[in-house]
């Protein structure tokens, strides 16, 4: 399973792991061929030594269906997914594995699993995810963060991506990280900004993340009740689509009389009749 890729960059990072010792690595639910396929792959060039963890018998058959020989690795038992990814995080959380690797299930139910306060891999930093790119051409590798967990990170929680993505660099053999921050508002918002929202008055708001066109992730909040279930419809809640106030009115405690009940659905961020600063 050797194979050429781009630039040559990836082997260049292949390269530099020869002469490390492998890392043991739970692999949450590799229950897919490519998924896999890539830990074994890793395994034999002697970067990680792989726990498969998942459903024994759909990995095996997997393997079957690949014509991959796992006779060489060790196979953790778990029903489904969620289990899955739980019992992986607890490999290294109590020390049996120091890595952690996504198989064939969902982001969402790994993440759930590491950011779990009772049993997940919480640390004193934000957690954050990075793109490691090959642009044929630049002479390094290029790091994009965050795309794919913080949907809405406080000037603290972007010092944390920002230094989580410099470590990254440095492990990867770059030794002076060039940093350019690229932000789409010019607003800075700390984490008491964020309290002050969460905490208005003001009936309800949203937040809305389009990941794709058939697919909008969205968080609702009510003051003095419990968050509203992500997955609620608008036919469920439709009093809470009306009067959504943009991002700096719900900072600075307004009302929202100015948003107009024309709206059909949340008014977008900044979209707002109001005279103030953006």
């Amino acid at each position: 399973m050797t194979r050429k890729t781009g630039t040559g960059k990836y082997e260049q990072m292949l390269e530099m792991c020869k002469n490390m010792k492998p890392i043991p690595t739970a692999v949450a639910h590799p229950c897919e061929e490519s998924a896999l396929a890539g830990a074994i792959e890793a395994a034999e060039r002697g970067i990680i030594v792989p726990i498969l963890v998942g459903p024994r018998d759909k990995i095996a058959a997997t393997a079957k269906s690949a014509g991959i020989d796992l006779s060489d690795y060790q196979i953790v038992d778990a029903p489904h997914s969620n289990a899955s990814a739980a019992k992986a995080v607890e490999l290294v959380r109590t020390a049996q594995a120091e890595l952690l690797m996504k198989g064939s299930l969902h982001t969402d139910e790994l993440m759930a699993a590491v950011v779990s306060r009772e049993g997940g891999l919480r640390t004193a930093r934000r957690i954050s995810h990075v793109f490691v790119m090959d642009v044929p051409t630049y002479h390094k590798v290029l790091i994009v963060t965050d795309g794919a967990i913080n949907i809405f990170p406080t000037l603290e929680d972007k010092a944390d991506i920002c230094q989580n993505a410099i470590d990254l660099a440095i492990s990867l053999n770059i030794k002076k990280p060039k940093v350019a921050i690229l932000a789409a508002v010019e607003a800075i918002y700390t984490r008491n900004d964020l309290d002050l929202l969460l905490s208005s008055p003001i009936s309800a708001w949203r937040i809305l993340v389009v990941r794709s066109s058939a697919m909008i992730l969205s968080a609702s909040f009510t003051a003095g009740q419990p968050p509203i279930d992500a997955h609620s419809s608008l036919a469920a809640h439709p009093h809470q689509w009306h009067h959504t106030p943009c991002r700096p009115c719900v900072v600075r405690n307004l009302e929202p009389q100015h948003h107009q009940q024309k709206y059909s659905r949340p008014a977008p961020l900044g979209d707002c009749t109001k005279p103030h600063r953006r």
